[in-house]
């Protein structure tokens, strides 16, 4: 099971509208859950509070899923490939 902090599971969670039990399956595809293109972008806003995400990594299989979209933000916070 993928590791990752109560904030960054709360912004997906909300983003993808899952009830308080739902799981959130760490390799299920995000589009699966609904996301789309616009739905990154507010995933992106909403994570900004906690970590800046540079332009270079806002690509479409950044968010494939939540555990390659972890990926991203800790590539992110570390400032250099996770």
């Amino acid at each position: 099971m993928t590791e990752w902090p109560d904030w960054f599971a709360g912004v997906l969670r909300d983003r993808l509208g899952l009830a308080a039990g739902e799981p959130l399956d760490p390799e299920r595809p995000l589009v699966l859950y609904g996301l789309d293109s616009f739905g990154w972008m507010a995933v992106v806003a909403d994570l900004e509070e906690w970590v800046t995400i540079p332009d270079e990594l806002l690509l479409p299989s950044s968010f494939r899923t939540a555990s390659t979209l972890w990926s991203v933000v800790e590539e992110a916070r570390s400032g250099g490939p996770a």
